[in-house]
């Protein structure tokens, strides 16, 4: 019988911040993974290189960076099948696309979805004291070393923020990791 997993992982968000004065706030996120109870599988998603402690997103820091610099960070993910009853992992291979047969990883920012080695489209994301957007991008990637080793899908992720020439802080919450895993057998 072919069973279909979906999970949209790290069910939180990317996150960014950067300072240029002090600035407070507090972020709540409420996170929940409903399974079905009548899957003999269960997807597991969880960071393995992230700036947060917490296991449900991955998030990027950029701390404090300079007008007109990039600076690039690494976050690293897992993801994986196993079996409820055992808790053996389930042999899978890569999809190269969402419909096919084993497990399929893409970023996804915005609807839009972007696999390895693709870099994200990049959204101006820090405001000037008016209010206005600044020449300021930032971008994501699944990296071409993402893949399936011994049974489990090690994801790396660059975030690469180029600064313009305004000051501020900002939060990026749409980006989100995709996995999708078909037609799973015993």
């Amino acid at each position: 019988m072919k069973k279909l997993l979906l999970g949209v992982a790290l069910l939180g968000s990317f996150s960014y911040n950067t300072l240029a004065q002090k600035v407070g706030s507090l972020h709540v996120d409420v996170v929940a993974n409903m399974l079905d109870s009548t899957s003999n599988y269960v997807l597991i998603i969880e960071p393995t290189i992230s700036a947060s402690n917490d296991e449900s997103y991955l998030l990027f820091n950029h701390g404090q960076v300079l007008t007109n610099q990039t600076d690039i960070l690494l976050g690293k993910f897992k993801a994986m099948v196993i079996e409820r009853d055992t808790g053996n992992i389930v042999p899978l291979k890569e999809a190269n696309d969402e419909n096919a047969e084993g497990m399929y990883v893409a970023l996804e920012v915005d609807n839009k979805q972007f696999g390895k080695g693709e870099e994200t489209l990049g959204h101006e994301v820090i405001k000037d004291s008016s209010g206005a957007l600044t020449p300021s991008n930032l971008y994501y990637s699944l990296t071409r070393n993402s893949g399936i080793y011994s049974d489990i899908y090690n994801g790396e992720v660059l975030s690469k923020l180029i600064t313009g020439t305004a000051t501020g802080s900002f939060i990026y919450k749409r980006g989100n990791i995709v996995v999708k895993v078909n037609n799973i057998t015993p």
